[in-house]
Formats: structure tokens, C-alpha cells, sequence
């Protein structure tokens, strides 16, 4: 643990963490003159940690962030629409990504999209992502890049349901013509998509 300012007023100190330098979650709180911490930050899939450290009882008392950091945790991820009716992966509906209550890495919080996994994890290979049962209506084309590519032998897979198969519905048809798209080529093989219904509709 680094030593920031003068803790002697009081033997506690309080680690925090956040992902978009505004939304900070305790750690832990230690003791002082321990002077280290383990943190298994388990469930964390984030390119934009940071940690600061405060002195508990004194709220003024609070270190300057770290330089942000990666921590990129294996990840499983969950989509559900409003409803749980034929659901097989998930125990609630889906809402918007907020990033406390509804990050979309339980069946409890699925997120309402998948453009929201996309946009607020950096993927990585052998993720899978589950779709459950139900129709999502998107207004653009769901884009997945280089950033969010596995490897052909170790891809990111976008399952849905087996039972009933997700419906992906493309809506605005001025926007692209797929509901899905690679943009390169060369990933093709690093991105399956598996019992996923996808169709275009104005």
C-alpha cells in the first residue's frame, strides 16, 4: 500500500475504487500499519480503474486517484429485454447499464442491449455474452470491433437462447443493412454468434 499524507490521526484506512473517476466503491477498510492490501477485484472488467485511499471517520481526508489501470477479469455477461417470460440465463429483465446496479455481469443484472457490453467492456477471448429470450429492437447496427474480438481458437461468443431464440430486430434500415456487424474481416473468426435471430424491419 503507498503511504499518502500522515495517517497517525487514525489507525484505519479506507481503500476505494472506481471505473469512471467520479462513482467510488469501498475496498476494504485496514489497518494502517499493515502497509499492504490483496485485492481480488473479481468481477471487475474495466480499462479505467483507479484507486484512492481515505481515512475513515475524517471525510476530507482522501489521497489523490492512482493513474488509471486495466483490470480485465475473465468475462461472462448477460442480455435480457423487459420481460423474464421463456427466459433460460437470466433471473431478472433487463435495463439500462448504469454501471453499479445494472452492469450486466449476473443473471440478477442483465443490461437491456447488447451494443452496452460492447461499449462498457473490453472484451476479451473466451468471453461469452448470453442473450436470453425475447425480442430487442435496436435503432443502429450493433458494431463490434477489433477491440472486442477473440482469437479463432479462443473466441467471444454471443449465445442466445436455445429454447427460444432471441429476436434482434434492426429498425432503422437508413442506418446499415446488418443487424450485426465485424468490422474487419480478419476477426471473423474471433466473433460466434449462436442461436441469435436477426432480421430488418422499417
Amino acid at each position: 500500500m503507498a503511504s499518502y499524507g500522515d495517517w497517525s490521526a487514525s489507525g484505519q484506512v479506507r481503500i476505494q475504487y472506481t471505473t469512471d473517476g467520479t462513482t467510488w466503491q469501498d475496498i476494504a477498510t485496514v489497518n494502517a500499519a499493515d502497509g499492504r492490501y490483496l485485492w481480488t477485484a473479481t468481477g471487475i472488467v474495466s480499462e479505467t480503474v483507479q484507486i484512492r485511499f481515505a481515512r475513515s471517520g475524517d471525510s476530507s481526508f482522501v489521497s489523490a486517484p492512482t493513474a488509471a489501470f486495466k483490470v480485465l477479469n475473465g468475462g461472462i455477461y448477460y442480455v435480457n429485454d423487459g420481460s423474464t417470460a421463456n427466459d433460460m440465463y437470466c433471473t431478472a429483465a433487463g435495463r439500462t447499464y448504469n454501471g453499479t446496479t445494472v452492469r450486466g455481469r449476473s443473471p440478477a443484472d442483465p443490461v437491456n442491449s447488447l451494443q452496452a457490453i460492447i461499449d462498457n467492456y473490453p472484451l476479451q477471448p473466451g468471453d461469452i455474452v448470453y442473450v436470453d429470450a425475447g425480442e430487442y429492437r435496436i435503432g443502429d447496427t450493433v458494431q463490434i470491433t477489433e477491440a472486442d474480438a477473440g482469437l479463432p481458437a479462443k473466441p467471444v461468443t454471443i449465445r442466445g437462447a436455445t429454447n427460444v431464440w432471441p429476436l434482434i430486430t434492426l429498425t432503422n434500415l437508413l442506418s446499415d443493412s446488418a443487424c450485426i456487424a465485424v468490422y474487419d474481416a480478419n476477426l471473423t473468426d474471433g466473433i460466434h454468434q449462436q442461436g441469435l435471430s436477426l432480421r430488418t424491419s422499417g
